[in-house]
């Protein structure tokens, strides 16, 4: 009776210890990412959400002297990765902002300036 006890009190913690593994959450990541190829800018960007269930929306807006030059969403689950290609003019500037959510909940912007050369 004794060794049986034991083994259930082992086989018990080891599920326990494997359950809150499995539970782990990770963190939510984000990148933005800007890159000229002569006149046109590819601009990327990649959000995660802590969990494989979380629900993410994004919006990569590239904008120049403060105008909209372009702009693209998607949603997905988990993680939702967005490259798009837009025509640009050589020796502007230009910003590409990446806003998003993660279950209805704003995080902060991202952005990266660089001028088109």
């Amino acid at each position: 009776m004794g060794k049986r006890l034991g083994v259930v009190i082992l086989m018990v913690l080891m599920f326990v210890s494997t359950s809150a593994q499995a539970m782990e959450t990770r963190a939510v990541s984000d990148k933005v990412s800007l890159l000229y190829d002569g006149s046109t800018a590819i601009c990327s960007a990649t959000c995660k959400g802590a969990n494989t269930s979380d629900k993410v929306e994004a919006t990569l807006t590239l904008v120049c002297k403060g105008e909209t030059v372009a702009s693209w969403s998607k949603s997905g689950v988990y993680s939702i990765a967005l490259s798009e290609k837009c025509k640009v003019v050589p020796g502007r500037t230009y910003t590409l902002k990446l806003n998003y959510t993660i279950n209805g909940v704003a995080k902060p912007e991202k952005s990266v300036t660089k001028v088109c050369q």
